[in-house]
């Protein structure tokens, strides 16, 4: 998988379909469909998890967090592909950042 469709939501479960139905019509299946929820109170989840079910051509990741708004559901993302992967060859974060300074 080289791409990351990510969509950030808050109180958006009726405009999911429409995007499912988007990633459906795409040529390639080459990628996996991130979706992170910012906390919402409508049936986002619901709706998530349902299209989740419907067992598409890739693959959907639904992560809930508490509502903190749509930057902290960005960083939610940052965190957890870009980051966390590469912190594990180093102690502490502290030291990933640091070794990230000394050798852009």
């Amino acid at each position: 998988m080289i791409l990351t469709v990510f969509t950030p939501v808050y109180n958006r479960a009726a405009f999911l379909p429409a995007i499912y139905d988007s990633l459906l019509e795409q040529d390639t299946t080459d990628f996996e469909w991130l979706i992170v929820d910012d906390g919402s109170t409508d049936n986002t989840q619901e709706e998530a998890l349902k299209l989740a079910a419907c067992n598409p051509p890739f693959p959907v990741r639904y992560i809930h967090k508490e509502n903190g708004g749509k930057h902290t559901a960005i960083n939610v993302h940052i965190i957890s592909e870009l980051i966390v992967p590469k912190v594990h060859k180093f102690r502490t974060l502290k030291a990933y950042f640091e070794a990230q300074l000394l050798y852009p």
